[in-house]
């Protein structure tokens, strides 16, 4: 943690974890940039109804994958939940399948581990800005200063809905 006192603002990093956990699971340099950790689905616009997709068919995983799955996803969630929660939906959706992981899932590790190869992840930090300094409602912000902010304790939970929820009116 670097704490600049003087702007009030804190980097968190783990220098060289993502770098050490791209080496651990000897993940090759893609051929083509991931600028998301996940698969996009995207929405019909104008349906009544959106379903799900269609259970996954694929071949089932040997106990050797199985246990790189699941060791992927153990030492991303540490990261996720430490500096950068952006990758938490994708472990979520992935970890809902690591039992019994298939094909699909390992295309869906691989992605992941592709988009931190990204160079926003290079820098392997995430930062957030939070001040409690006052501000002066009769004075007008300085146009080179940030938005005030409102402090207070954040949590997010990240997590799939067990239920297919529709709207009332359909």
């Amino acid at each position: 943690m670097k704490w600049d006192y003087h702007n009030r603002t804190c980097d968190i990093s783990i220098p060289g974890y993502i770098k050490r956990a791209l080496q651990r699971f000897q993940h090759p340099i893609p051929t083509k940039k991931e600028f998301s950790p996940h698969k996009h689905e995207i929405p019909q616009y104008g349906a009544k109804v959106q379903y799900p997709d269609d259970e996954d068919t694929s071949p089932a995983l040997d106990a050797t994958d199985t246990k790189r799955v699941q060791g992927v996803l153990g030492t991303l969630l540490f990261y996720g939940r430490a500096i950068d929660s952006t990758i938490l939906p994708a472990i979520g959706t992935i970890a809902t399948q690591q039992s019994n992981p298939t094909r699909n899932t390992m295309q869906a590790i691989t992605k992941l581990l592709n988009y931190f190869l990204y160079p926003k992840h290079n820098r392997e930090q995430q930062l957030f800005y939070m001040s409690d300094k006052p501000t002066d409602p009769n004075k007008a912000p300085a146009s080179n200063s940030p938005p005030p902010t409102h402090n207070g304790p954040i949590r997010i939970s990240c997590h799939i809905m067990k239920e297919v929820m529709s709207s009332a009116a359909e």
